[in-house]
């Protein structure tokens, strides 16, 4: 990522990148909302709001998390394709959990054409 701010450097409001890695990797965009001497506070942004977490200003690993959890400094551009890409895995996977068998053969038809299988 090409970094415009370093972690040290972020003030209340910025927005970062958060990773989650493991199991259940998890992407996020989160706004600062608190920056001490030593420790950033963040809350969840996108794609819903979360829980304040703490963040090691020097490193940006999350304080008190298992595994590996970091926030990143990004870019307006950075964070814009960031948001594009979580849209689309959302969108992918509200339609895979979605029960087809539920709709009626207008409303198929519809989706059909929409996505060019007809």
């Amino acid at each position: 990522m090409n970094m415009s701010k370093r972690i040290i450097d972020l003030v209340p409001g910025d927005l970062v990148h958060y990773i989650g890695s493991g199991v259940c990797a998890v992407e996020r965009i989160e706004q600062i909302t608190k920056v001490t001497a030593t420790q950033i506070t963040t809350v969840g942004r996108y794609p819903k709001g979360e829980e304040s977490k703490r963040y090691s200003r020097k490193s940006g690993r999350q304080i008190g998390g298992s595994g590996l959890r970091n926030i990143w400094a990004v870019t307006p551009e950075e964070i814009s394709e960031i948001k594009l890409r979580l849209g689309r895995k959302r969108a992918i996977n509200v339609l895979r959990k979605t029960d087809w068998s539920t709709f009626d053969d207008t409303a198929l038809e519809s989706l059909l054409d929409i996505v060019h299988c007809s």
